[in-house]
C-alpha cells in the first residue's frame, strides 16, 4: 500500500520507526517532510502524496492535535478525499491525549493503542502485502464454495494485532494467509445477555461485538479462523479491563473445539475510557471435518461467556466446503 503518515515534528523519532517498520513489510510510506527539496512546492507535494495514498495514518499526541498544527491541515485534506474514515484512516495513539481535543473524524474509527512497541504493532496491523485471491461465492445449504487455488499462496497477511506475544504465536499469525472474510449477513447472533447488575445500560447491544470472522490457512500446514472482537465502553465513566483467552471458544455443532493458537491482547487492570474501544484478535487452528470435501459439521459457533458485562454471547456461521 501507499501510506501517508501524519505526525507532529516532536514525534518524528517514533514516526520514523513506524515508517521503517512498514517499509520493511513492503509498503510505500511518505512521512519525511524534512527531505523535500527547497525548490519544491511544499503544499503541492503534500496534496499529491495524499491524493495517491491508499491509507492515512495519523499519530495522535497533544502536539499533533493542537490548534494550528500542520498535521490538522493534512487531516483536512484527508477528509476531503475520504468523507468517512472507515477502512481508510488509522489513528494511532502515541501519548495520552485529551479525547475532547482529538478531532471527531478520528474518533469515528477505532483508535489503535499499542501495548508494547508501537512500530512493531502498527506493522503487525497490516503485515506483508498479499496477492488478490479468486473471488469466493456463498450459497447453498451445504456450505460455501472455496477455490483450491489458495494452496499456491504461502505468503503471510497479518491482521490487527499488538503486544509482545510468544514467538510461536507470532509465527502463526505472520504466516496466516487470508482466504475469505465472512459477510455480516452470513453470521447469525444466537445469544446475547448482559449482567443486569452491571453499570452498563441493559439495552447496550454494542458493548461486545463480533467484528470479523476470516477463513485462511497457515502456510501449507493447517486451516484457521481469524476472529476479531471489539469491547466498547458505553458508560459515562472509565472501566477496568480483564481480557484473557479464557472467555472465548470456537466449537462446532458436535461440541468439538478449535485450538486457540494466537490471542491478542491480554489486559488486566487497564482503563478503558468512555466511548473507547479495545479490539481482541484470536486465531484458531481448525480440527478435521470443518472444511473441504470431508465436511462433517453443519454449523460453527463462536462463544463468549463471563466477559463482564456480557454474561453470554454466541454467533453462528456455516463451515466451508471445497467445490467438487
Amino acid at each position: 500500500m501507499k501510506i501517508f503518515l501524519s505526525y507532529s515534528s516532536k514525534d518524528r523519532t517514533k514516526a520514523e520507526e513506524i515508517a521503517l517498520a512498514l517499509q520493511a513489510q513492503g509498503h510505500g510510506v511518505f512521512f519525511d517532510k524534512d527531505d523535500l527539496s527547497g525548490g519544491e512546492d511544499f503544499h503541492a507535494v503534500i496534496r499529491e502524496h495524499i491524493a495517491n495514498a491508499d491509507l492515512f495514518i495519523f499519530l495522535i499526541s497533544p502536539e499533533s492535535v493542537r490548534p494550528g498544527a500542520y498535521s490538522l491541515t493534512e487531516l483536512r485534506l484527508i477528509r476531503e478525499k475520504w468523507a468517512s474514515p472507515k477502512q481508510h484512516v488509522l489513528p494511532v495513539l502515541l501519548e495520552p491525549t485529551d479525547m475532547e481535543t482529538i478531532p471527531a473524524y478520528l474518533r469515528g474509527v477505532t483508535i489503535f493503542e499499542a501495548v508494547g512497541n508501537v512500530a512493531a504493532e502498527v506493522a503487525a496491523h497490516f503485515g506483508r502485502p498479499s496477492r488478490r485471491l479468486p473471488a469466493l461465492a456463498f450459497g447453498g445449504a451445504a456450505a460455501v464454495v472455496v477455490a483450491l487455488a489458495f494452496f499456491l499462496y504461502p505468503y503471510a497477511q497479518r491482521f490487527i494485532s499488538g503486544g509482545e506475544e510468544p514467538p510461536a504465536q507470532n509465527e502463526a499469525l505472520a504466516n496466516f494467509v487470508n482466504i475469505l472474510v465472512y459477510p455480516p449477513d452470513e453470521i447469525k447472533k444466537t445469544e446475547y445477555s448482559l449482567d443486569p447488575n452491571s453499570s452498563f445500560p441493559r439495552d447496550s447491544r454494542d458493548v461486545v461485538t463480533l467484528e470479523q470472522v476470516a477463513f485462511g490457512r497457515v502456510l501449507q500446514d493447517y486451516n484457521a479462523f481469524n476472529v476479531i472482537v471489539a469491547v466498547t465502553n458505553t458508560t459515562a465513566r472509565p472501566i477496568l479491563l480483564d481480557l484473557t483467552q479464557r472467555f472465548f471458544e470456537l466449537q462446532d455443532d458436535q461440541g468439538r473445539q478449535a485450538e486457540l493458537i494466537y490471542f491478542c491482547c491480554k489486559a488486566s487492570g487497564e482503563t478503558l475510557g468512555p466511548s473507547q474501544q479495545r479490539q481482541i484478535q484470536l486465531l484458531y487452528r481448525l480440527p478435521p471435518g470443518w472444511v473441504g470435501k470431508g465436511l462433517r459439521v453443519k454449523t460453527i459457533s463462536f462463544r463468549i461467556s463471563g466477559l463482564l458485562p456480557l454474561l453470554r454471547g454466541a454467533w453462528e456461521f456455516r463451515p466451508l466446503a471445497t467445490a467438487n
